[in-house]
């Protein structure tokens, strides 16, 4: 596969210019990394590449040894920058190849990269690919065009090759008839299932496609929050940023969430007084129940990516300390945010439905 047209640029984004045939290597080396991407392999990587590491980190042996293969002097050690740009190009090559993977990296580097984090990427032209790879394979998975196929039959040309003439020529020719005509018959009979089969499964995902639509439209209709067992006017925008975006998570079916996401999110909070206000992290959490958080935070499973998913880390610490603000030093420290940092309600919303769906990307690969 050739290199991708763009890689020289992640490279002078990061201020760091390697030589023209150091490129070739280097880009055959992300090929090889993109190969044998893990669910683990997916964490590590976006987390190089967002958050900066520590002085003397090591690159992950599967990374190092991918790279090394074409290069054998390739440093894996005090080399963070040039560590940050091939991690980056390595989930940007999965994505634009579409790998299995590609949902949970771009979930991944929306999530990660929230508030100032952002402005330290080494290269944010991969959060911009990461945000359009979700709106346009949103889209192809819930178009009912696609998910159905037509009839598709033998072709004259192929039965001639299974058949040929010759074998019709002469009567002492008819024991050798039996096997042409069982392989005619049951390429005839794959052939005729085939469409059906996949047509039945089109079907399927036709009707869970509108099942999540609706269920969606009667959550917004009904303004009532199932969590909280109140209407959306009884919570304050605080609240609602966390509660409302996890409810709307729950009710998504496919991953990636519906590109319209977003756009119920800003509806349900006009249903909100101060619905439009500045939101910080610290009263996004603060302003929810306590019991409602243990719940969320034991049933998200988090654990492995909480860093790279700042609002459930946020929840996390907030259940290991007894005053409101005594989770703050500990979440800064772990998180590299300021949790008195306030984002308009609905992007912390946003953000926190974000990052669910990264959890629930990450847990439908193979480990």
């Amino acid at each position: 596969m050739a290199m991708h047209r763009e890689f020289g640029d992640w490279y002078r984004a990061a201020s760091v210019a390697p030589q023209a045939e150091l490129l070739e290597l280097r880009w055959s080396g992300v090929e090889a990394a993109t190969e044998g991407l893990t669910t683990s392999l997916v964490i590590e990587l976006v987390r190089l590449f967002v958050l900066r590491p520590t002085a003397g980190y090591v690159a992950p042996p599967y990374f190092d040894k991918a790279f090394r293969d074409h290069d054998t002097a390739f440093p894996a050690k005090g080399n963070i920058e040039e560590l940050r740009v091939l991690a980056g190009a390595v989930l940007r090559n999965a994505l634009e190849a579409e790998r299995v993977t590609a949902s949970a990296i771009a979930y991944g580097l929306v999530s990660a990269a929230f508030g100032s984090r952002h402005a330290n990427l080494p290269n944010r032209d991969h959060f911009a690919a990461a945000q359009r790879f979700l709106t346009q394979r949103a889209a192809s998975i819930r178009d009912s065009k696609s998910s159905l196929t037509g009839t598709s039959s033998i072709t004259r040309e192929r039965l001639d090759e299974l058949l040929p003439a010759n074998l019709f020529a002469a009567p002492q020719q008819l024991p050798n008839l039996r096997d042409p005509l069982l392989a005619a018959l049951l390429e005839l009979s794959v052939t005729a299932a085939k469409a059906p089969n996949a047509n039945v499964a089109g079907l399927a995902r036709i009707v869970e496609t509108q099942r999540e639509e609706l269920n969606l439209l009667w959550w917004l209709q009904n303004a009532f929050s199932k969590d909280l067992g109140v209407s959306f006017t009884n919570l304050s925008a605080s609240a609602a940023a966390s509660v409302l975006a996890l409810e709307l998570a729950d009710l998504t079916i496919f991953v990636p969430g519906p590109s319209a996401i977003l756009g119920m999110i800003v509806t349900a909070l006009k249903q909100i007084p101060g619905g439009d206000a500045k939101v910080s992290i610290k009263d996004a959490v603060n302003s929810t129940p306590k019991e409602w958080r243990q719940v969320r935070v034991g049933q998200n499973s988090t654990q492995p990516v909480l860093n790279l998913a700042p609002m459930h880390l946020a929840m996390a610490k907030s259940l290991e300390t007894d005053g409101t603000d005594d989770w703050l030093p500990a979440f800064k420290k772990q998180a590299e945010l300021n949790a008195d940092d306030a984002f308009d309600a609905r992007d912390i919303a946003h953000q926190v439905y974000c990052e669910r769906m990264f959890v629930r990307a990450l847990s439908e690969l193979k480990k």
